[in-house]
């Protein structure tokens, strides 16, 4: 029997066993053509309508509209949720393009960001300049690998 044949046979029969299972939302909304027409079946104020709203108009790039929406979600929820910083996240680095500055400043302080590392001093000659050639060659470092790992 052709190969091709057999598999599509116990596919089928796995398909079968397991039964036919609803798609869920997300999967419905990422393969729809019109994302816009599985957004209808959310209940407005819930949590996933405002997350799939916002993230509909963020790749549609309405992000001033986002803008106008992330208030009346965090008002209903009554904190930054982890939905919630997803979209806000989203938002910054989906502007960086038009403003970096900003981005970049609301990353640095939602990631508590530092760049005030400074430097070690050492005392002058106390770390090599460049490794010992010896200390690194190959036979070197065989027979320490050798001893070891004896056997």
């Amino acid at each position: 029997m052709n190969r091709a044949i057999v598999v599509a046979l116990v596919a089928g029969f796995v398909v079968s066993a397991c039964g036919a299972q609803d798609v869920g939302f997300a999967e419905e909304f990422a393969l729809a053509k019109d994302r816009a027409v599985p957004l209808k079946n959310l209940i407005p104020g819930t949590e996933e309508y405002y997350y799939y709203t916002c993230l509909h108009l963020q790749n549609q790039g309405r992000l001033d509209e986002v803008d106008k929406l992330l208030p009346a979600w965090i008002a209903r929820v009554q904190e930054r949720n982890p939905a919630i910083l997803v979209i806000e996240h989203r938002q910054a680095l989906l502007r960086y393009d038009k403003e970096p500055a900003k981005a970049l400043e609301y990353l640095t302080r939602v990631m508590n960001l530092r760049f005030d590392h400074q430097r070690q001093v050492t005392a002058k000659g106390q770390l090599p300049a460049a490794l010992d050639a010896k200390a690194v060659s190959r036979e070197t470092l065989t027979a320490r690998a050798l001893a070891a790992n004896p056997g």
